[in-house]
């Protein structure tokens, strides 16, 4: 087993690399108030609804050449696992 030291040289000698990303296409939110959230996208950072289902609920917003895609919250375990 490594001592602590060891470990500490290993994870400094990997600090710094990682993923480059390029872009981002679309994130998804779990919101508790759908409604609220997308007056708040749309005021403040100025989205506009691009699609809206309403089974299941889903509103994607477009925020430049990205998607927001705002989904309710679970409101139980068993919904919190399906996701």
């Amino acid at each position: 087993m490594p001592d602590a030291g060891t470990v500490e040289t290993r994870a400094a000698s990997h600090a710094g690399e990682g993923v480059r990303i390029a872009g981002l296409d679309h994130v998804v939110l779990r919101v508790g108030d759908p409604d609220r959230a997308i007056g708040f996208y749309q005021r403040v950072l100025g989205c506009h609804v691009e699609r809206e289902l309403q089974q299941p609920r889903l509103v994607q917003l477009r925020a430049g050449s990205a998607l927001i895609d705002l989904v309710p919250a679970a409101t139980s375990p068993s919904e919190a696992a399906d996701r």
